[in-house]
């Protein structure tokens, strides 16, 4: 069902032509409503009252997630879905610099080479290569100022979904569905006035 709601959120962006914070709080606030009656449903509401410690973790975790979305839905406006899909998903690799330089892990090679594997297919399979090999052999070959700021955008946003992850790693004895209501709920609150401006 995750995969299926991925797979085709372009498609209702695309469809709305909304701008990217309207897009990012419409995602917040729908993932928001879902979590909230998943938990009514469980008798699990109670849950979702945090220790205080953690706040300041949790909300850092909901601001980068909103702005990992914002730059994602903003640079779909300048390139293709593919690329942006391909440049959003360098993710694995911000998560093992963060995990080598703040968590001070070891990353056996293993799983560098999984994950180089894993971006090849990825290019191969959003057909991103022939794209770039398709116009360099043009004469007219040239990137807009926009799509390289959409470029940034995507790297950065993967930069901000992986600190996600990495917060999620200190925030163990949470449970997932939970910093995920509240990464919801500070999306939802801190956007709420943009789409009625």
């Amino acid at each position: 069902i995750g995969n299926i709601l991925l797979g085709t959120i372009g498609i209702f962006i695309h469809e709305a032509n909304a701008d990217p914070i309207t897009t990012t709080w419409f995602r917040c606030a729908f993932g928001l409503i879902g979590l909230t009656i998943w938990f009514a449903f469980r008798h699990q509401l109670k849950q979702l009252s945090l220790p205080s410690h953690t706040m300041l973790w949790v909300i850092a975790s909901g601001v980068l997630m909103v702005t990992g979305w914002g730059m994602f839905f903003a640079a779909i406006d300048h390139v293709s879905a593919s690329v942006a899909t391909v440049l959003f998903h360098v993710q694995p690799f911000w998560v093992l610099v963060l995990n080598i330089w703040w968590l001070k892990e070891s990353i056996k090679r293993q799983r560098i080479i999984s994950i180089l594997l894993a971006m090849v297919g990825l290019v191969l399979a959003t057909g991103i290569a022939e794209q770039i090999l398709l116009s360099t052999s043009s004469s007219n070959f040239a990137f807009s100022k926009h799509y390289w700021l959409s470029v940034g955008a995507c790297i950065f946003g993967a930069l901000c979904m992986a600190c996600v992850t990495i917060i999620a790693k200190k925030l163990r004895g949470i449970h997932a569905g939970v910093i995920a209501w509240w990464q919801c709920a500070i999306g939802a609150t801190v956007l709420i006035m943009w789409p009625f401006i």
